[in-house]
C-alpha cells in the first residue's frame, strides 16, 4: 500500500466515523439510542466514606447521549462535593475540639 493510498484509507474512515457519529446522534433525539443503567456510588466496604451525609449513591438509566453522559459526570461530581463537605465538616469539628480543650495552668 502507497503513502498516498493509507493517508486516503485514514480520511475515509475518519470520514465514516464522523458520519456514524451524527447518524447515531440522530437517533438519540428520536429517542432511539441506547440506553445505559448505572448504579455509582461509594463503595460499601469504604467504611470511612459510606457513614456521610449528602449524595453518596445513585441509580438511575439514562440515554448514551451527550446529554447523558454530562448527567453522569454531574452525579460524580455531586459524590466528590459531599466527600470534600466530610473532610471540611470533620476538620472543623477537630478545630472546635482543640479550641475547646483546657491550655493548662497560666499563672
Amino acid at each position: 500500500m502507497t503513502v498516498i493510498r493509507y493517508i486516503r484509507t485514514l480520511v475515509r474512515d475518519r470520514m465514516d466515523w464522523r458520519r456514524a457519529r451524527r447518524d447515531y446522534l440522530a437517533l438519540c433525539e428520536e429517542g432511539r439510542g441506547a440506553t445505559l443503567q448505572f448504579s455509582v456510588g461509594i463503595h460499601p466496604e469504604d467504611h470511612e466514606w459510606t457513614g456521610i451525609n449528602g449524595v453518596t449513591a445513585l441509580k438511575t438509566t439514562v440515554p448514551l447521549t451527550p446529554r447523558g453522559k454530562r448527567y453522569m459526570a454531574g452525579v460524580i461530581r455531586d459524590i466528590e462535593t459531599t466527600c470534600i463537605w466530610a473532610v471540611l465538616d470533620a476538620a472543623k469539628r477537630e478545630r472546635l475540639a482543640v479550641a475547646d480543650e483546657p491550655r493548662g495552668d497560666h499563672r
